[in-house]
């Protein structure tokens, strides 16, 4: 999934990180304009083929210009 994620959103030309959480979600931090942010969000519901999606949450955060691209975090 992390790895669909960071393709997903370097397409959209969206920055920050994904990365998996000990209880098995997935976590990320997306910075771009809201339009692609959102495009992103919606395509992360369904997320690549094999995934099993439940739910997703976002909260709106302040654009910072501390990422420069999207990256994955271990």
């Amino acid at each position: 999934y992390r790895a669909w994620f960071q393709k997903e959103a370097t397409a959209l030309d969206v920055v920050g990180w994904v990365r998996n959480c000990d209880d098995g979600r997935v976590e990320a931090f997306v910075q771009g304009r809201d339009e692609k942010v959102e495009t992103l969000l919606k395509a992360a519901e369904t997320g690549p083929p094999l995934a099993q999606v439940l739910t997703v949450d976002a909260s709106p955060a302040e654009f910072s210009g501390e990422y420069k691209e999207f990256t994955i975090r271990k």
